[in-house]
């Protein structure tokens, strides 16, 4: 989803499988630009690559505004499993991505939830125990 979009893209109701691991960057869905977008009631799996050349991992779902300035990204009740990081939000320090991460599944993922700059809530989730 890239873009300025003065109005949210849905991406909801799908399943996405990635490739598992080799070398290569996957993400099931990645927002930037100055994206805005809707991702509900999905299922996303199996995205385990790293990428040889430099270390870039894959990630379920990707939210950044390395692109440009303004990605929204509300991620609400989906599954997201099995993934080197399950919500990978921004690219640097400077990273502005404002992200609500609500109701979701994030379990068997190495990392859940990354963020390199923006504060990210990621604690309404499910994470597999009730500790988290």
């Amino acid at each position: 989803v890239y873009g300025v979009n003065p109005t949210q893209t849905h991406v909801i109701n799908n399943v996405f499988t990635g490739a598992g691991a080799g070398d290569k960057v996957q993400y099931a869905i990645e927002v930037g630009g100055g994206g805005n977008a809707l991702i509900e009631n999905n299922t996303i799996s199996n995205f385990r690559a790293v990428a040889v050349s430099d270390g870039s991992g894959s990630a379920g779902i990707l939210v950044t505004t390395y692109y440009a300035t303004g990605t929204k990204a509300t991620i609400l009740d989906n599954t997201i499993t099995n993934n080197l990081t399950g919500v990978y939000v921004g690219y640097d320090e400077n990273d502005e991505s404002v992200v609500q991460i609500e109701g979701n599944t994030l379990t068997n993922n190495d990392f859940g939830v990354v963020s390199t700059a923006a504060t990210v809530d990621a604690s309404p989730n499910w994470w597999g125990t009730a500790v988290g």
